[in-house]
C-alpha cells in the first residue's frame, strides 16, 4: 500500500514546485499536477509492473 502513496507525494511536490514557478497562480499549479500525475503513475507502473505481477 505504501507504493500507492508515492505518486501522490510526488504530485504534491510538483504542485509546490509548479506554484513556485507560476507565482500565485494556484489554478496552473492544480492543472499542472493533474497533467503530471498520470505521467508519474505511468512511470511507477512501468518500473513496478514486473514486481507487481510477481507479487500476484
Amino acid at each position: 500500500m505504501e507504493l500507492f502513496a508515492i505518486p501522490w507525494i510526488v504530485a504534491f511536490g510538483l504542485v509546490v514546485w509548479w506554484a513556485s514557478v507560476w507565482g500565485r497562480s494556484v489554478f496552473w499549479a492544480v492543472v499542472g499536477s493533474l497533467l503530471l500525475t498520470p505521467l508519474v503513475w505511468g512511470i511507477v507502473l512501468l518500473i513496478m509492473g514486473p514486481d507487481r505481477e510477481a507479487m500476484g
